[in-house]
């Protein structure tokens, strides 16, 4: 999985997801995930659709980047995630 410079989880896929979930002892239960539209990026990780998640204790964690909206919406609602907003540009 990939980390940022201070050691931050970033999943890519939903293995990663539930490992990051786990790591970080995330509550999904009240989670909000935001979702974003891609948007030009030079690092691959961050290609494609992306997500930030905010648990009801103020954690958050950042996904890298989903190849579709659904598919990153399967996997946060695999992982525990009922409320999903999605981000449009305006």
């Amino acid at each position: 999985m990939y980390r940022t410079a201070f050691g931050d989880p970033v999943p890519a896929n939903l293995d990663e997801l539930v490992e990051a979930i786990s790591e970080l002892d995330f509550g999904t239960r009240d989670a909000t995930a935001t979702i974003f539209d891609p948007e030009p990026d030079d690092r691959k990780i961050f290609q494609g659709y992306t997500a930030e998640l905010m648990a009801q204790d103020g954690i958050l964690l950042a996904t890298g980047g989903w190849e579709t909206a659904e598919g990153l919406i399967d996997d946060l609602v695999s992982a525990g995630f009922s409320r999903i907003d999605i981000e449009r540009p305006a």
